[in-house]
């Protein structure tokens, strides 16, 4: 055994024997040994390139989301996708895409993907777009804010659509914006602010206008919303007949507590809508003024007489009797008495109501007094007359008999006014005073007016 250990020692020696620095010599052949460099041996790059070549191909199997895809052809490696559907082609699959139906995914980088970007190619976060037209400020050369197909700075009309851009008038606006759309009016001019021009507004102070188309404009009207082009207004209110729940009694207020459409004035029964009360007493109607001399004016007009209802309740004087005592019984219509509401349905009086009668109802003749509802033709004596009022019966409802010469107070350009309603002294002249307060045109009293 140790021979041969031996005999290999010798062969051994004798191959190195034979190696020069770049290999050795066997079988009469030189076989040359890589060099080995600092960095490392070929055995180590050889192990190295393995490796890299391992990994490629390991790589080109791997699948991370298991979506059947590898991840060298997946269009969304890291979500599972196996129909890889990818709507804007832009190799990212729709899943993992933000802007899947943008191909340039949000080319302008401004947080709107392209598909619903106004302005693809303009940074515009707000996506402001003031004409509504799709086309967002930033990029939109044509501001068209009703979307008429007219950019602002052509329109005739640039708020409102207008496709035809009409303008019958031919004063540069558009029909569908023109205050006066029949009457060339370019400068739009509207005073009282009711959407028609004053070019062509019945009404121009008066935005009310004509509702009722009667040709009374709204503050003129007594009735504006009621058709009633004759304006009649029997009551002598502020409310004409067509529209007043008391077309007899004054009731400037309308009230009507119980709702039955007739006013709280003329109602019987004001907070009972069947009207199944029992109404108050008949008005108690007094002589309360008398205006015999007037000074400012003529006594052929200037004279009047105030009657007043004292209550408790409503009174219809129509056909009551208005005379002084020469003429009670004359029938003439030129200088006899007078009937009351002769033309009229009714004459009520609510109580605190006045009624003037006078020689004239115009008040810029009579010396200023308005409200005269029933003229008369006989005069009334300056020293001392007896004025009657009578109902439709002859009965005596008042009567006073003044006396300049029996006491009474003498008043020149002055009423004669009541100081007490007590019916009992009406022929009282302690009773009665000149009134101190001027009207009209300078004589004293107070129609229609407390005394």
């Amino acid at each position: 055994m140790r021979k041969y250990i031996q005999i290999i020692g010798i062969l051994t020696l004798l191959i190195f024997s034979h190696c020069d620095s770049g290999g050795v010599v066997f079988n009469d052949q030189a076989v040359q040994y890589p060099e080995i460099s600092q960095e490392g041996s070929s055995n180590e790059n050889t192990i190295e390139n393995g490796a890299a070549s391992a990994d490629a191909q390991n790589s080109e199997e791997k699948d991370r989301d298991v979506d059947g895809a590898k991840d060298m052809v997946d269009n969304c490696p890291e979500i599972y996708n196996p129909d890889q559907v990818d709507s804007d082609g832009d190799g990212i699959g729709d899943l993992c895409d933000v802007c899947k139906d943008d191909d340039l995914n949000d080319n302008d980088a401004d947080g709107v993907c392209g598909d619903v970007d106004n302005c693809r190619e303009h940074f515009n976060p707000d996506q402001a777009d003031a004409d509504h037209d799709m086309i967002g400020d930033s990029c939109d050369d044509c501001d068209d804010p009703d979307r008429d197909g007219y950019c602002s700075d052509e329109d005739n009309c640039p708020s409102i659509y207008n496709s035809d851009q009409a303008d019958n008038d031919g004063d540069r606006i558009a029909d569908a914006c023109d205050n006066c759309p029949e009457v060339y009016n370019n400068d739009q001019i509207d005073r009282d602010g009711d959407g028609i021009g004053d070019s062509c507004d019945l009404c121009p102070s008066d935005s009310g206008n004509d509702n009722d188309k009667d040709f009374f404009c709204f503050k003129e009207d007594n009735c504006p919303e009621v058709f009633n082009d004759a304006q009649e207004n029997s009551d002598t209110d502020t409310v004409g007949d067509a529209c007043d729940n008391c077309k007899y009694v004054k009731n400037n207020d309308q009230l009507d507590t119980d709702k039955d459409g007739q006013g709280d004035a003329c109602d019987p029964c004001p907070s009972d809508p069947q009207n199944q009360c029992t109404p108050p007493a008949e008005g108690v109607v007094i002589i309360n003024e008398i205006m015999y001399d007037p000074n400012a004016v003529n006594d052929s007009v200037g004279e009047w007489v105030e009657l007043l209802n004292i209550g408790p309740g409503l009174v219809d004087i129509k056909g009551w009797k208005f005379s002084d005592i020469d003429d009670i019984n004359n029938t003439d219509t030129t200088s006899g008495y007078k009937i009351i509401g002769e033309n009229e349905e009714h004459v009520f009086l609510v109580p605190g109501e006045f009624y003037l009668l006078g020689k004239y109802d115009d008040p810029y003749a009579n010396g200023g007094v308005y409200n005269i509802r029933t003229t008369f033709a006989f005069g009334l004596s300056n020293t001392g007359d007896e004025i009657i009022l009578q109902d439709t019966k002859g009965i005596d409802k008042d009567r006073v008999h003044y006396n300049e010469t029996a006491g009474w107070p003498a008043c020149l350009g002055a009423s004669l006014s009541r100081i007490s309603a007590d019916l009992k002294r009406s022929n009282d002249s302690t009773n009665w005073k000149c009134a101190t307060k001027s009207y009209g045109a300078g004589d004293k009293g107070t129609p229609d007016e407390v005394n």
